[in-house]
């Protein structure tokens, strides 16, 4: 955003400082400069000339010869500009003027007609980049009046960074920025001239009605005749070009003026177009629209309008619509200033690629005061700018201006713990006063702060907020730098975190899993396809869209959507996801917890199903070895499953005789509906249980000077008691020469009941090499045993 120094100056008197001051002090205490720019006008020695005559040149329809008043003489020319017409008042270059080009005028002959000087346009001038038409004048510069009175030479412009002012909607306008330097500077702020709209209190009012003041807190509005709509006064015309907008006539001018001075959007309707009221409503429908710029926009339901009976005539907060914008012979305005929901705004304008200045002030929620304010200045500038403006109408406010200051109190020496050095609170009751803050000390110590309208709701409202504020303008420089004072130790380790990497790190890393994060809710539509039903649900009172309010209360359903939509980008995928879940507990309050939970697809036909499961809980068992925690035990599980269990196909998983999750084959009604082939295969976890200590015990052991040997046993075992008893039952064995015991796979003949369990003991004597007779005295012991327990495949 850029400011005009001349136009600050209106208000706050900067003559005797430099521009790089004004500059370093806004840096420091209000919002950073991006820079300071000059902007060159050439006015010198050009007059103010009333055109007298315009005479069409034989053989050049486009030129005319032109006779003008210059007040003490008549002067002749010619001018190609379309808008040269007898009555005007325009500038005038003579001989000897410089224009904004660089070149100099002189006295010329043109078709054989004395042409004495230049008719301008604004850009010959400096004052825009329009170079068609002639620039208009006001009736306020008087027939031979040099412009240089009404328009000075040079204007610097400061540029403000944007985003240093996205909490700050009082500064979106001049008037925001002058009584910021009035506090830096401690120079009086002028009155913010305004008319009183309460004196047509007694006229009829216009028929306003607003379907949500969620989406609209206030809208203003105010009918008004114009005896004619002229130039806008030069000081207009030069501060707008100053920041780039083109003049076009007074009451459209003024709406761009108001919103760069006090930074609130106005829109003028001619009354004759919107004549039956105003109502503002959401589209409700798909409803193509053309704004007043000639371009077509497709609205959509929840687009926010501004109606006029059935017809759409605005887009909210946005821009105007064709056909009810001002027109040259507009004789009646109706004059909108409202307050529109900064959400509302910013999503139509993002999705529509449709951002204004308008658009860009409302997103930062514009305090609904200024709504009043800048229609009572729009009127005050009609009458001084000569439209002669008659009030038809009283000023209709529909909705709450939230005109009154906000109560808040602060404890004596706050701000001095704050700031780390004494700010009194006398000096701080005169940096808040002199931004237009209420303040008051009171005998005790201490303030009682009353916050004004001006100033936007999110922006102030904590302590903290005023500390902000007298911090920044007693200067940041004035506070000794201090360094905290607090132990320097170090900071305990945080276990379960550091758990959780490791988790995340075993399966990646080492089982070749692929992390993913989705919502921390369930879209409904899924998991009614999944068959899924949470028991006791956390429901979001505002959920992020339709048929999203059920927080999620596991990972696999959320996990089973990314399997549906990966399946056919890779056949064989692992993926996995650690975060939270969240459920009703049984008094009805919300509980949270951690959990990890991932899912194995195969659908190449690679791996049987068995074997996969296998792999899984190998995985699964690596995240306990790893923690330095004792093995995990598996148990058949048949009952109380999820929707996703395959009864005699899920596992729980247990540390100690504590079920920390649980493991199995993708159930095939679930299978269906995310694999088009192939099976999957799941684990749910308690990740906090599996945290482990953070750096683990490890044991080291000598590389074996004597080889050693091994034994393949292959034992029968009833499938329903599962590998987790039959490891169990193995355990019980004890000789001296065993060094370990690997499982080494499983054979389940079809319709049995029974099942085919092969292990590998590792043996190795440390004394010596094992000999024939070592390893047939190892088979003599444990054949019998292993028979003993279920039987042993010969």
């Amino acid at each position: 955003m850029k400011l005009s120094l001349d136009w600050l100056s209106e208000f706050v008197d900067l003559a005797d400082l430099e521009p790089s001051t004004v500059a370093e002090e806004l840096s420091l205490r209000t919002a950073e400069v991006e820079g300071v720019e000059a902007v060159e006008r050439a006015v010198a020695g050009v007059v103010a000339a009333e055109v007298l005559t315009c005479e069409a040149v034989v053989g050049e329809p486009h030129l005319a010869r032109v006779k003008v008043n210059l007040g003490e003489r008549e002067a002749e020319t010619v001018c190609g500009a379309p808008n040269v017409r007898p009555g005007l008042r325009v500038a005038f270059a003579g001989p000897g003027c410089r224009l904004a080009d660089g070149s100099e005028v002189a006295p010329s002959t043109l078709h054989g007609i004395a042409s004495e000087g230049v008719l301008c346009s604004a850009g010959e001038l400096g004052l825009g980049t329009a170079h068609e038409k002639l620039l208009e004048l006001s009736a306020e510069v008087a027939v031979g009046e040099g412009l240089e009175a009404h328009c000075p030479a040079r204007d610097l412009l400061v540029e403000i960074d944007n985003k240093s002012l996205t909490h700050r909607p009082d500064l979106w306008g001049h008037y925001g920025f002058a009584r910021e330097l009035s506090a830096i500077f401690e120079r009086p702020l002028q009155t913010y001239p305004v008319a009183d709209l309460a004196d047509y209190a007694d006229l009829p009012a216009v028929p306003v009605e607003v379907e949500d003041h969620a989406e609209c807190a206030v809208y203003t509005a105010f009918a008004f005749d114009v005896a004619s709509n002229p130039p806008s006064p030069l000081k207009v015309q030069r501060r707008l070009s100053a920041l780039g907008t083109a003049s076009k006539n007074l009451l459209v001018d003024l709406s761009n003026y108001i919103q760069f001075e006090l930074g609130q959007p106005t829109h003028a309707f001619d009354a004759a177009h919107v004549a039956a009221g105003i109502r503002v409503a959401r589209s409700a429908k798909v409803y193509p629209f053309r704004t007043l710029d000639g371009k077509d926009w497709p609205l959509a339901p929840e687009d926010l309008l501004i109606w006029s009976g059935d017809r759409p005539v605005a887009i909210a907060g946005i821009m105007g619509g064709a056909g009810s914008e001002i027109q040259d012979d507009t004789s009646r305005v109706l004059l909108e200033s409202a307050n529109f929901d900064a959400t509302r705004v910013r999503r139509t304008a993002s999705r529509l690629g449709l951002r204004t200045d308008a658009s860009l002030r409302f997103e930062k929620k514009l305090p609904p005061l200024t709504a009043r304010i800048a229609a009572e200045r729009f009127f005050r500038l009609a009458q001084e700018g000569g439209a002669e403006p008659v009030a038809k109408s009283r000023h209709v406010i529909a909705g709450d201006l939230r005109d009154q200051p906000r109560p808040l109190s602060i404890a004596g020496g706050y701000l001095t713990r704050r700031a780390g050095t004494e700010i009194t609170d006398r000096r701080a009751a005169a940096i808040l006063q002199g931004i237009g803050f209420g303040c008051e000390i009171r005998p005790e110590g201490g303030l009682d702060i009353e916050i004004p309208a001006f100033r936007g709701e999110t922006d102030i409202a904590l302590p903290e907020d005023i500390s902000e504020e007298v911090m920044r303008l007693y200067g940041y420089d004035h506070i000794p730098p201090q360094l905290p004072i607090a132990p320097l130790e170090p900071v305990d380790l945080n276990e379960r975190v550091r758990g959780h990497h490791r988790q995340r790190r075993v399966l990646t890393q080492v089982h070749g899993f692929f992390e993913c994060h989705s919502y921390a809710w369930f879209d409904d539509a899924w998991i009614e396809r999944l068959g899924y039903r949470p028991e006791r649900p956390l429901v979001l009172r505002n959920p992020p869209s339709e048929g999203k309010a059920r927080m999620r209360d596991a990972l696999l359903p959320n996990l089973f959507e990314f399997v549906s939509r990966n399946r056919r980008m890779r056949e064989d995928f692992r993926i996995f996801e650690l975060g939270r879940v969240f459920r009703l507990d049984e008094a009805g309050r919300s509980a949270e917890k951690n959990r990890l939970a991932g899912v194995s697809v195969v659908q190449s036909g690679a791996v049987k199903v068995d074997e996969h499961l296998r792999s899984l809980r190998a995985a699964v068992d690596d995240l306990a070895r790893l923690a330095g925690l004792p093995a995990f035990t598996y148990r058949v599980e048949d009952q109380d499953l999820d929707s996703w269990a395959v009864a005699g196909y899920c596992l729980s998983v247990h540390l100690g005789e504590e079920e920390v999750g649980r493991l199995g084959v993708l159930a095939p009604a679930i299978r269906k509906v995310v694999l088009d082939g192939g099976h999957a295969v799941w684990f749910q976890l308690d990740p906090d249980r599996l945290a482990g200590r953070v750096f683990p015990p490890r044991s080291y052991r000598e590389s074996p000077v004597h080889p050693g040997s091994w034994q393949d046993f292959t034992v029968i075992w009833p499938r329903r008691r599962g590998y987790g008893a039959l490891a169990a039952e193995l355990d019980r064995f004890a000789h001296p020469l065993i060094e370990g015991r690997d499982f080494r796979g499983v054979y389940e003949p079809p319709g049995g009941d029974t099942a085919n369990y092969t292990f590998r003991y590792s043996l190795r004597a440390e004394d010596r090499t094992l000999t024939a007779e070592d390893l047939a005295d190892f088979r003599e012991a444990i054949v019998p045993f292993l028979e003993s327990i279920g039987g042993l495949v010969q």
